[in-house]
């Protein structure tokens, strides 16, 4: 899935169970929503393209999932902060799962190192990442669009939360 999805799921997740909207809050939400992918700057910093190799090996498994709440959780102590955390995760994962992945690794790796099997349920149409005319391609516009449309009730139900949110108290972190 596109940063655009995750951050759709993180921003809705995020309201749901923090019930705030601050900039934030948004900001965080999306960071952490993202944060499995964050391997793809890791590699591409570490072994150039060939980094891409490692996207969804290390950090889209449930241990990744497990350490990355406790780190929250020790830094912040805010339980609901942790909740959220290990919701938005898990959705990244199944977000991953379900979107048609052409380029090795295919699918995720959810329970890595334990057991080491990757995983694809090819049911929403893929980016194509292998240069930057394919990142910019109708392909992919195609594929953002139909994220946009497939999580229409996440990012409405937010917009309606979110000013509810504005007429009531603001909570923030």
């Amino acid at each position: 899935m596109t940063p655009v999805g995750h951050t759709i799921a993180g921003i809705w997740s995020g309201g749901l169970i923090k019930k705030s909207y601050t900039l934030k809050c948004l900001i965080v939400y999306t960071l952490i929503a993202s944060l499995p992918d964050f391997d793809i700057i890791i590699g591409l910093i570490l072994y150039g393209k060939k980094g891409l190799g490692i996207h969804q090996y290390y950090t889209h498994n449930f241990l990744f999932i497990f350490l990355a709440a406790l780190l929250i959780y020790i830094l912040t102590k805010d339980k609901r902060l942790t909740i959220f955390t290990v919701t938005v995760l898990i959705i990244h994962l199944f977000f991953d799962l379900i979107v048609t992945d052409e380029r090795a690794p295919i699918g995720i790796n959810p329970f890595y190192p334990f057991y080491n099997e990757f995983y694809n349920i090819p049911l929403l149409l893929g980016v194509k990442k292998g240069s930057l005319k394919e990142l910019f391609s109708l392909n992919n516009f195609k594929a953002v669009l139909s994220e946009i449309i497939i999580l229409s009730p996440l990012w409405i139900y937010s917009i309606i939360d979110y000013l509810k949110w504005r007429k009531g108290e603001k909570q923030g972190f």
